[in-house]
């Protein structure tokens, strides 16, 4: 089906202090870019993840989050976090992959 998927050590941004801090994953159909994942290890904290809507619901997202657990298990961690969008496909993204609710956060905001 011509999905395939690369890595690149080190923040997305290029900066040389970020190298070796996270994985970042591309996901590509030929030539276009259709998803991306950044993961800091051996935190397991996926910090980025995007799919272009009209890939979605094809194992793209599942693929890339399959590759950041690996990268966190090389990296010697044990658990993968994100902060899931708070909309109900966001949430029910991550929790059909098996990710649960461990808490929630509040963000305040002063006019």
């Amino acid at each position: 089906n011509g999905l395939a998927i690369f890595k690149a050590m080190g923040r997305p941004t290029g900066y040389s202090q970020g190298a070796g801090m996270g994985d970042f994953t591309v996901a590509l159909r030929g030539d276009a870019l259709i998803g991306f994942c950044f993961t800091q290890v051996p935190e397991g904290i996926i910090w980025w993840l995007g799919v272009v809507p009209d890939e979605r619901r094809k194992g793209v997202g599942r693929m890339l989050l399959a590759s950041a657990a690996r990268a966190t298990r090389v990296a010697g961690g044990t658990h993968l976090l994100t902060e899931a969008e708070d909309t109900p496909e966001g949430r029910g993204f991550f929790q059909g992959l098996g990710f649960r609710i461990r808490g929630t956060r509040e963000l305040l905001m002063r006019g």
